[in-house]
């Protein structure tokens, strides 16, 4: 198997999400980065391919829509790994479980899942409707605001993948990145409020110590 194969990759993708792997690609060749820097980029796809994997519905299941949708904000801050911090006991059993899952996969094999995932979400995600909500338990989302979840986590989990593995972040597709800033912004807003968010952006004299979102 390729360690990048574009057009498996985006074969039945939405155009949405075909988009977003080509303009990476581009990005990638234009840098001049090598093959295996390709591949362990890869390997952050693996977190939105099986999330995706696990919440999407399945075709062959025939599993009924969601009845209502929140709004992404809602989804977030009514969220308890978001608003507990990083030691409470959601937090920690979702990194105890990231380093199971860890443990008991190897590159290889979590390089063929990503493409098999992304293979069976093409045909998943282009067939539903654009009012289909997606139901993740206690609430739902509509299907455009639930990839938006999936980016900004594709997004920034690519840079703490690089950063552990020790190598330059790559650059992001605009529209990846544009939307991911929108989100986040939005969440610092309500974490910290407008005005923090405002003078961390434009007054260096009275900016906050942060105004993380996450």
């Amino acid at each position: 198997m390729a360690l990048l194969d574009l057009n498996k990759l985006t074969t039945d993708l939405s155009s949405t999400w075909a988009g977003y792997l080509r303009d990476w690609d581009r990005t990638l060749r234009a840098g001049n980065y090598p093959e295996t820097t390709w591949y362990n980029y890869l390997l952050a796809a693996a977190q939105l391919a099986r999330y995706l994997a696990e919440h999407s519905p399945d075709p062959d299941a025939a599993a009924p829509p969601g009845k209502s949708a929140i709004s992404v904000l809602e989804h977030f801050t009514g969220n308890a790994s978001l608003t507990s911090g990083m030691d409470s006991a959601d937090n920690i059993d979702i990194r105890r479980r990231s380093e199971q899952t860890a443990t008991a996969t190897s590159p290889r094999e979590l390089a063929d899942a990503v493409d098999t995932a992304l293979t069976d979400l093409g045909a998943t995600v282009t067939a539903q409707p654009p009012d289909r909500i997606v139901d993740l338990g206690d609430w739902g989302l509509e299907v455009d605001d639930f990839l938006l979840t999936r980016v900004m986590e594709l997004v920034v989990h690519t840079d703490d993948l690089a950063v552990s593995l020790g190598l330059p972040t790559p650059p992001m597709p605009q529209t990846a990145t544009e939307a991911t800033i929108h989100l986040l912004s939005s969440l610092a807003a309500w974490r910290h409020g407008s005005l923090n968010v405002i003078r961390a952006l434009a007054r260096q004299e009275r900016a906050p110590t942060s105004i993380s979102a996450l």
